[in-house]
């Protein structure tokens, strides 16, 4: 896997499962469901602000300044994990 385009999502496995019969439904890939999922969180949850700051983090981590809190690997983990969602960083 190409760790520079992917990244491993761990979620509980009846969420990955609705997740998958949603993508299936939708006629989408797993990973473009998870986006139209995330971006739809996105609109509901963040504020302009929140939604600068994210992007201003995302920018100084691609060039390299991993100013995180401390702690933050870039792997996002749900729950109990048991089954494995890859997803595409963002590029």
């Amino acid at each position: 896997m190409d760790t520079k385009k992917w990244k491993s999502v761990l979620v509980p496995t009846d969420i990955y499962e609705e997740i998958v019969v949603i993508s299936h439904v939708e006629g989408r890939t797993i990973s473009g469901q998870l986006r139209i999922i995330f971006d739809a969180w996105k609109r509901e949850n963040l504020t302009d602000k929140d939604l600068l700051f994210c992007g201003k983090k995302c920018a100084s981590r691609k060039l390299g300044k991993k100013n995180w809190p401390q702690g933050s690997r870039g792997l996002m983990i749900l729950r109990s994990t048991v089954g494995v969602i890859n997803i595409p960083c963002p590029s």
